[in-house]
């Protein structure tokens, strides 16, 4: 599945595939949206709480 995936949405040929560093390649495959990381808690709580300022102050 990685193969394909790397193929057709990185547009590598097979032999690029071949020739990547398997652990390097594992590490960029893996990796996730910024909106799908997790997040520091009170990044998070400053977040809402200014979130819930802009909202009360209309």
């Amino acid at each position: 599945m990685n193969e394909k995936n790397v193929i057709t949405n990185l547009h590598w040929s097979i032999e690029q595939y071949d020739n990547a560093d398997y652990y390097e390649l594992s590490r960029i495959l893996q990796a996730k949206d910024r909106k799908n990381r997790p997040v520091d808690p009170l990044t998070s709580i400053l977040h809402i709480r200014a979130a819930q300022a802009k909202r009360d102050h209309r």
